[in-house]
């Protein structure tokens, strides 16, 4: 990952934080989501900013899942290790 690319990736993280801070606060204030969202950067309707955390929570639970498949996946063959010394 280039520098640009890291500079970019760290962008979007801040303004994805910015509008999931903005709509929980809103939620918490008036127990509504808003219709609209402002950010350092950008405008965004009810629409767009669902769709970007959308996307955001999917990526999270993709990471969430490669995650728990390599920590099961460690776990068995670290199992399978002990079987097989048990065996002879």
């Amino acid at each position: 990952m280039t520098k640009q690319d890291r500079q970019q990736e760290l962008q979007k993280q801040r303004e994805v934080d910015q509008i999931s801070d903005f709509v929980n606060d809103h939620y918490a204030q008036f127990g509504a989501y808003p219709m609209e969202v402002q950010t350092e950067t950008s405008f965004y309707t009810f629409d767009q900013y669902w769709s970007i955390l959308d996307e955001e929570e999917h990526q999270n639970l993709v990471q969430d899942a490669e995650y728990c498949y390599y920590l099961i996946r460690g776990l068995l063959e670290l199992g399978s290790d002990e079987l097989s010394e048990g065996k002879k």
